[in-house]
C-alpha cells in the first residue's frame, strides 16, 4: 500500500480490478453508477443512478424511465456501456458475507 493510499482505497482498487475481469451480462441497478446508452448516429444518452437517487428516484422508477427510453428508441441505440458503484457493491457483499458468518 502506498504511503498516500488507504484501507479503502486498497479495497477498492481490488475489487475493480476483479471486476474489470469479470464478463458481466448484467447488473443490477442499485449497483450501477450510470447508464449510458450509444446511439446509432454516435450520441450519447446517460442515466446517472446516483444523481438520480439523490434527487428522490427509487430504483423502481429509474428502471422504468430507462425501460421506456430503450422501448422507444430500441432501433436507434447501439450499443450500452455502464460504470459500476464500486462502494455499493462492495457493501452488499460485505453485508452478506458477515451475514452467512454470523
Amino acid at each position: 500500500m502506498s504511503e498516500d493510499s488507504t484501507p479503502d482505497d486498497e479495497i477498492r482498487s481490488r475489487w475493480e480490478s476483479i471486476l474489470a475481469e469479470a464478463d458481466i451480462k448484467s447488473v443490477p441497478i442499485n449497483f450501477l453508477k450510470d447508464v449510458t446508452l450509444i446511439m446509432l448516429d454516435g450520441t450519447e444518452h446517460k442515466f446517472d443512478i446516483i444523481e438520480l437517487r439523490e434527487k428522490g428516484f427509487d430504483i423502481k422508477e429509474i428502471e422504468a424511465l430507462m425501460e421506456e427510453f430503450i422501448q422507444n428508441y430500441d432501433d436507434e441505440i447501439d450499443s450500452m456501456d455502464f460504470q459500476i458503484n464500486i462502494d455499493a457493491f462492495a457493501n452488499e457483499i460485505q453485508r452478506r458475507t458477515k451475514r452467512l458468518l454470523d
